[in-house]
């Protein structure tokens, strides 16, 4: 009978694929997208300013005038994205969320 070769211990595949990966870090900024009625691009920019004051990572996707909606990208730290949601859902009724992630991992298209 042939040998059979020496059995290797493995780590279970979830630990090895998971040993290089970062962990969630508070100061990890997160992405979302936010998307709001209206055929104004800029328009729409300046309401979330005056709402969240001075958002370095608020950028406008993409304006459909046909549908009359504007998509936005938000960013902000972990700490941040409760106050910033809470702020955008009371006072923006028309509002819709996207899925929140970390901004490594956004694909802005």
């Amino acid at each position: 009978m042939p040998e059979r070769p020496a059995r290797i211990d493995h780590q279970p595949r979830h630990q090895a694929r998971d040993a290089y990966r970062p962990g969630p870090c508070a100061d990890t900024p997160y992405s979302l997208t936010l998307r709001v009625r209206g055929d104004d691009g800029a328009q729409a920019r300046a309401r979330l300013e005056d709402l969240l004051g001075d958002l370095p990572g608020l950028r406008i996707l993409t304006v459909c005038r046909h549908r009359g909606v504007v998509t936005l990208a938000l960013q902000a730290p972990r700490e941040e994205l409760d106050p910033m949601l809470h702020r955008i859902m009371m006072n923006v009724m028309d509002a819709e969320l996207g899925p929140i992630q970390p901004a490594a991992l956004a694909a802005v298209h």
